[in-house]
């Protein structure tokens, strides 16, 4: 990663997927002047150029408009990341409950993941097979989120984190318009990848600049 002079976007990216290697190059500041206050946030840029990494397995051309997608989920994840180490502790939050109120979650990740315009329906059911589901119809900005009931969580090496599944569930509306799932299985592997990702990235700059 290094700064670059005269670039016209405040951040690129340049990868090998195969190799596992990329180049992040932004915006020098001594260009940014003429650019309007917020156009160059240097932490967030770079966090916006990282999270582009859980996307390059899909690698949608420009002009497709799950480009547009993309880019949007993006720039919503890394400024919800940096918001959240910003922003200062949450009075009453307490984490790792129990058994947290999933309204009082839904109340604050939705307005910081910025999906605060979508019917989200989130509840505790019985007898789950996963821990966590979300029904999305994306053309309608309507979701319905299931948390397992933690009373029927049953994995003694893992302790059950509802507030991570929780948000899990919730990255997952950000990727419903790249209709992912309807490719096939690898491609459904990288998104799980990339929402426990983020999931867990989340979670753990809350509780530690939030808590």
């Amino acid at each position: 990663i290094s700064y670059e002079r005269h670039k016209k976007e405040p951040g690129s990216i340049s990868y090998s997927v195969r190799q596992r290697r990329a180049t992040i190059t932004i915006m020098d500041p001594i260009d940014a002047e003429p650019l309007k206050p917020w156009d160059l946030d240097i932490e967030r840029t770079v966090v916006v150029e990282l999270a582009l990494l859980h996307f390059a397995p899909f690698d949608y051309n420009a002009g497709d408009p799950r480009d547009l997608f993309e880019s949007q989920a993006v720039h919503s994840l890394a400024h919800a990341l940096v918001s959240l180490k910003r922003r200062g502790p949450t009075p009453g939050y307490v984490p790792q409950q129990e058994r947290p109120d999933l309204v009082e979650l839904l109340a604050f990740w939705r307005t910081v993941l910025r999906v605060a315009d979508w019917d989200i329906v989130v509840r505790y059911e019985r007898h789950m097979e996963n821990v966590g589901t979300c029904y999305a119809q994306e053309d309608y900005k309507r979701a319905i989120i299931k948390i397992v009931d933690p009373l029927d969580y049953q994995d003694p090496d893992r302790p059950y984190d509802v507030e991570r599944t929780f948000v899990h569930e919730m990255v997952h509306l950000h990727l419903a318009m790249l209709k992912i799932r309807d490719k096939n299985h690898a491609h459904w592997m990288f998104e799980e990848q990339a929402v426990e990702s983020f999931a867990r990235a989340l979670v753990e700059v809350r509780r530690k600049f939030a808590a």
